[in-house]
């Protein structure tokens, strides 16, 4: 069985979006996202922002699930930088910049293209639903709750109920 990958997608405050130059394996010289192995009892999550502090020296804090391959165990996470300091750790990273969306060098994996092509428009979906904020559920569903709101990051389910904690349908 293939070991569970992670990759963490985090940008500045242009919203440049951070890639790593690898410094070994097959792939070493492309671009890619930081990321790496998720070890035994570890949540893709928690490994994601693991590997960017450890290759880059940022720390961050999850946020949602941007992919999750359909053949290979990987999930592609994004992330909120909360601190440290851009330095490349040199035993694994050749280099570490950040690049605008339009202007990305050729990426070393699938699912790195698949989730910088992705995260623009789903970024751009959130900011429209969150600009409108009209919630079509009068009440939760599911427990009667009165105050279903949008949820922080919305992609396919944008609701959430505060009350049970569970995301509603999108209508």
């Amino acid at each position: 069985m293939a070991r569970k990958v992670a990759f963490c997608l985090v940008e500045n405050q242009e919203g440049k979006v951070l890639l790593i130059q690898r410094g070994y394996g097959r792939e070493r010289g492309k671009w890619a996202l930081p990321g790496g192995f998720v070890d035994q009892g570890e949540k893709s999550a928690q490994a994601a922002v693991r590997e960017l502090r450890e290759e880059t020296g940022l720390k961050a804090k999850p946020v949602s699930t941007i992919h999750k391959g359909r053949t290979h165990p990987v999930k592609i996470i994004y992330a909120r930088i909360t601190g440290g300091q851009l330095r490349p750790q040199r035993r694994e990273v050749m280099d570490a910049r950040f690049f605008s969306y339009d202007n990305l060098p050729q990426l070393a994996f699938g699912g790195d293209k698949i989730a910088t092509s992705k995260w623009p428009e789903m970024k751009r979906q959130h900011q429209e639903l969150k600009a409108k904020a009209v919630t079509p559920y009068e009440s939760c569903p599911y427990c009667g709750g009165r105050e279903v709101r949008l949820r922080r990051y919305p992609h396919a389910n944008p609701y959430r109920c505060p009350d049970c904690r569970r995301t509603l349908p999108a209508s």
